[in-house]
């Protein structure tokens, strides 16, 4: 069997960085925002898989932020009302 060598600092070529910069035309100093794209997501997500662990239960969080209070209210929720199939 063919073994491939994992490549080392002498077979890698050289890495050169260039900075491009692009002012932004709509604040004072032509600032950017960094990371707020990862701050975004993240909320819907943890949503998604609290509503899917919930979902055997039939209760359902619609709302943000979800908080153990809610979790709890919508547990009952479900809990009370009839089950339509």
């Amino acid at each position: 069997m063919f073994r491939a060598r994992v490549p080392g600092a002498p077979e890698i070529p050289g890495i050169r960085v260039i900075h491009m910069e692009t002012p932004s035309p709509y604040t004072q100093f032509g600032q950017k925002g960094i990371g707020e794209g990862g701050a975004i997501a993240p909320p819907a997500a943890i949503t998604n898989a609290i509503n899917d662990a919930l979902k055997g239960l039939g209760a359902e969080i619609l709302v943000s932020p979800v908080t153990p209070d809610r979790i709890v209210a919508a547990i009952r929720a479900a809990a009370e009302s009839p089950c339509v199939p």
